[in-house]
């Protein structure tokens, strides 16, 4: 009985699509909130587009304001990879507003 439920449970872990997930840090200047998304530029130049933002870091900033635009944060984000390699979401999880 031990070795059926053992070979339904490597049957099913098979169909299984397990989720990357990823924790990340940057700081970036807010450039706007955009169709739904979060945009972001470092001081290198390089953009960030950030999907959603975790409930923790919408109660401190709302970003969906323009009065948070050309603010620098420190951000920490999720980055979230399904093993079917389509393109990953971002996630804000934290946002720390820096001066």
């Amino acid at each position: 009985m031990k070795s059926f439920f053992i070979s339904i449970y490597f049957v099913l872990s098979l169909f299984h699509t397990p989720i990357l997930q990823e924790t990340r840090k940057t700081t970036a200047t807010f450039d706007g909130y955009v169709n739904n998304q979060f945009k972001f530029t470092n001081s290198e130049g390089n953009s960030f587009t950030f999907h959603s933002i975790s409930d923790t870091a919408k109660n401190t900033f709302d970003l969906t304001q323009d009065k948070f635009k050309g603010v620098l944060f420190y951000i920490s984000f999720e980055m979230i990879q399904t093993q079917d390699k389509t393109s990953p979401k971002y996630t804000i999880v934290g946002l720390k507003k820096l001066e």
